[in-house]
């Protein structure tokens, strides 16, 4: 099994620096155009399986690959944005409302399935444990499929969670930083050795 961790294109909030409203957690038009050089970009790579962060930002960075390629991806929720907030320990709090559905644009409906039975998008105040626990299952979903076969995996999705998931691959203890950055539309390659040990073979390397 190989790993490819792709982080998406550049947003709005990445440009300026300002992360106070949804409307800056979407591509900015350099972020456009960074998703559709990716076209060139990961022409030299080829994945037995694509699996997308269920966010705007992520869907959008990979579409063009996608539809050049006629390749499909399956959305997970885990891999949503996680694990940004300093409070390591903060409590779970007690959930007593639906979590948001996830919504795929027309525009790129059919590029995307779902992972069957998680539909939902992870909670708007979401704590440093529940997101370290969501890329928990990513990754024991990811070895459960394709541990110890050939197989060759893209992982798209974001900057903190990235960091973790490389965390998770490695063995190394969980943190708050962001200790394997990504630049936008960067990726890191992981290999399993025969073993079963995973080795970071690069990190944050830009393709366009």
């Amino acid at each position: 099994m190989n790993v490819t961790i792709l982080r998406h294109g550049q947003t709005v909030g990445n440009a300026t620096g300002d992360y106070s409203t949804t409307a800056n957690d979407v591509l900015s038009v350099y972020g456009y155009e960074q998703a559709e050089r990716l076209i060139e970009g990961l022409a030299g790579y080829q994945f037995d399986v694509i699996y997308c962060s269920p966010l705007e930002r992520a869907l959008k960075t990979i579409a063009p690959y996608l539809r050049e390629n006629g390749r499909s991806a399956e959305i997970w929720p885990e891999l949503a944005e996680a694990c940004w907030q300093a409070d390591l320990t903060a409590p779970i709090p007690l959930r007593s409302n639906s979590a948001r559905p996830i919504i795929i644009e027309e525009q790129v409906a059919g590029l995307f399935t779902l992972l069957a039975g998680h539909t939902a998008l992870p909670y708007d105040d979401e704590v440093f444990q529940e997101g370290f626990a969501r890329i928990d299952r990513a990754h024991e979903r990811l070895l459960a499929r394709h541990s110890d076969t050939t197989d060759s995996v893209l992982v798209v999705c974001h900057g903190y969670l990235a960091s973790r998931l490389i965390e998770r691959f490695l063995e190394m203890p969980r943190s708050d930083d962001n200790r394997f950055s990504h630049d936008n539309t960067a990726v890191s390659f992981l290999e399993q050795l025969p073993n079963g040990v995973f080795r970071l073979q690069y990190l944050n390397k830009l393709l366009i």
